[in-house]
């Protein structure tokens, strides 16, 4: 087998890697360990919790020597084995407080991430759907001004129209010190400014000796758009949302269902063909 031009591929994970039901298809890991086989690193970056993402490395065999993954959106890059990071940038608390005070002066209520540990001062459907879904607890506090360590991200579920009305407002906010982006369809989230996954895809390759034109990056959603952006190769997968598409230098013809990684693996890594 030829080596493989790209060396690095960095895959979102929910509704990109894995299924809307959370399970990794088949076709995906047997195209991740070619790829792998071949001389390409995979990394799953995911605006998910470290642990949280844990689960799908293990299935992929991602728990190896040389392996490394992107979790908070950008804001951690960790090896896989140690669960240490090698790269950490947090939001920060008393940035962190004034974007609480805002949303809850537009009657939101928000989720404050402090590394992998979640801290809510209210318990609804909402936190409960997404602690069940990404397997990471909660802790109830009365105020967020009682955390101590230092905030990763602020993050906020509700439903997609209220979600755009707060999209809207914080834009026009304008303000340059973080990033606000959606990461679901039901979830909105802020993080430090240089937290993206284009910033760590960026470190991360840097790291391991790879020029970003030999980069892969595989996304569906806004909080994939600087990966998207700073990769050598852009793709989005077919359910994307349009934004993304716009952007992406390829888009799939396969969904998260039908294994669109495996089809990016298949045309532009080990270079099989693509039947859909």
């Amino acid at each position: 087998m030829p080596e493989p031009i790209y060396k690095l591929i960095a895959s979102d994970l929910d509704s990109t890697l894995i299924t809307e039901s959370l399970t990794l298809p088949e076709i995906n890991a047997a195209a991740v360990a070619r790829a792998r086989q071949a001389g390409c690193h995979f990394v799953v970056c995911s605006g998910r919790a470290t642990r949280s993402i844990e689960k799908y490395e293990e299935q992929l065999g991602l728990m190896a020597e040389d392996c490394y993954g992107i979790s908070f959106n950008g804001s951690v890059v960790y090896n896989t084995i140690t669960r240490k990071a090698i790269r950490d940038v947090r939001l920060g608390n008393a940035l962190a407080m004034e974007i609480v005070d805002e949303l809850m002066s537009q009657g939101v209520i928000p989720w404050v991430h402090v590394g992998d540990d979640l801290f809510i001062v209210e318990e609804d459907e909402w936190v409960r759907e997404y602690a069940r879904r990404v397997k990471v607890p909660y802790t109830k506090i009365g105020s967020f001004r009682e955390i101590s360590g230092e905030i990763s991200k602020v993050q906020v579920a509700g439903y997609q129209h209220n979600l755009q009305k707060l999209d809207t407002h914080f834009n026009a906010l304008a303000d340059t010190r973080y990033n606000s982006f959606f990461t679901a369809e039901f979830l909105y989230e802020f993080t430090a400014k240089h937290a993206t996954k284009g910033e760590a895809l960026v470190f991360l390759a840097d790291y391991l000796g790879i020029p970003i034109s030999q980069t892969i990056a595989i996304g569906d959603n806004l909080n994939d758009v600087h990966m998207i952006q700073s990769a050598g190769l852009g793709i989005a997968v077919n359910n994307a949302r349009a934004e993304l598409k716009a952007l992406a230098g390829y888009i799939t013809q396969r969904n998260c269902e039908q294994g669109a990684v495996a089809e990016v693996i298949e045309k532009f890594v080990i270079q099989t063909g693509v039947s859909v």
